[in-house]
């Protein structure tokens, strides 16, 4: 595999370790604020402060765009290569 293929592969792997470690912390928020919830309604105080996603949702879109950004670069780095081997026959 060529270099920029290995950088390609490389930005892959990381957006989706990004998607993937989103998502947890998304999920985890959600579970605690539904918790949260529960406890308000059986009279108990509500919690000091609570998670803010906000920053993880628009991070899921930027990881997204950045997984298929790099595998586009990945298919044409591909393609270049069938390409310049087709010329060398």
């Amino acid at each position: 595999m060529t270099i920029g293929g290995s950088s390609s592969v490389e930005g892959y792997r990381s957006a989706e370790a990004s998607l993937a470690a989103r998502g947890d912390r998304i999920a985890k928020a959600t579970t605690q604020a539904s918790q949260d919830v529960s406890a308000v309604d059986a009279g108990k105080a509500p919690p000091a402060q609570t998670p803010d996603i906000t920053s993880d949702v628009v991070g899921l879109s930027t990881d997204r765009l950045a997984g298929a950004y790099n595998l586009k670069a990945l298919k044409v780095q591909n393609q270049m290569l069938g390409d310049l081997l087709d010329i060398m026959k």
